[in-house]
């Protein structure tokens, strides 16, 4: 019962007030125009060592792809999962 309550009363409040109905309609249209420009989800310059156990042509072709790619800098292959896990083992971006 609660709840049907103050769904009416804001309905009531809605249609009171002038200013409600196109804060409503204009807001989330103009969220969707500008956060675009305000926001950007992509994701650069991640520091990546790999360690390739298979040694495949597969393997190595994926490792020269993350190396040429633009969002990884690559630290290099390491031997060991140890090797590769050690704080500070791959090279920082400037």
């Amino acid at each position: 019962m609660t709840l049907k309550h103050l769904i009416r009363k804001e309905f009531q409040q809605i249609r009171r007030n002038a200013f409600l109905p196109r804060l409503i309609v204009v807001f989330p249209i103009m969220i969707m125009c500008i956060m675009p420009w305000v926001m950007q989800m992509e994701v650069k310059n991640i520091v990546v060592d790999v360690v390739d156990i298979d040694r495949t042509t597969e393997s190595q072709r994926l490792v020269q792809q993350v190396a040429a790619s633009s969002y990884f800098i690559f630290g290099g292959q390491k031997a060991t999962y140890a090797e590769g896990h050690r704080k500070g083992a791959c090279r920082r971006h400037p």
